[in-house]
């Protein structure tokens, strides 16, 4: 790739060489902090949509399911059900994506093992790692979008379950 399609993917961007190395460090530095931060956002949002979904799963199942719970119309029922199940994968997808991350930063330690002072970067341009983040990533977008309908379902099911007792 020469000079100039390099721009095109980067129009805004400054060239490194270009940069003494303050300026370079600098710029490192603000990089790592940007990316220290958006991880921890990650981390929280992640965090937040597990204690959603399971504490979710946990109360509908002690209050819908009990034997003292409430009467449900085989509608309720299925939409309870619906429910619970895409919770339950939104957990399981989260889980699994969290267990990805942990198998990066191994692999991404046994590269670098030994190996310091780095000449080359060794996690750009990494398979492993590039196809780790392209499933990282589906399975987040895919765990938040059954987080939100299964919540809606919990949610129009427990309206319901209101409307049909007054």
């Amino acid at each position: 790739m020469n000079a100039k399609e390099k721009d095109l993917l980067n129009p805004e961007g400054v060239d490194r060489r270009k940069q003494n190395p303050s300026q370079q460090d600098k710029s490192l530095d603000r990089k790592n902090d940007f990316r220290i931060d958006f991880r921890q956002r990650l981390d929280l949002f992640v965090k937040t949509i597990l204690v959603f979904s399971g504490g979710s799963l946990s109360i509908s199942i002690n209050t819908f399911f009990r034997n003292t719970g409430p009467v449900l119309s085989p509608e309720i029922k299925q939409d309870l059900i619906w429910a619970l199940g895409l919770l339950f994968f939104t957990i399981i997808a989260y889980l699994f994506a969290y267990f990805i991350f942990v198998a990066q930063g191994s692999h991404v330690n046994k590269l670098w093992k030994a190996k310091l002072p780095l000449g080359d970067d060794q996690i750009e341009g990494n398979r492993f790692i590039d196809v780790s983040r392209l499933v990282i990533r589906y399975l987040i977008i895919i765990g938040f979008f059954t987080f939100l309908v299964g919540f809606a379902f919990l949610g129009i099911a427990s309206i319901d379950i209101l409307l049909t007792k007054s």
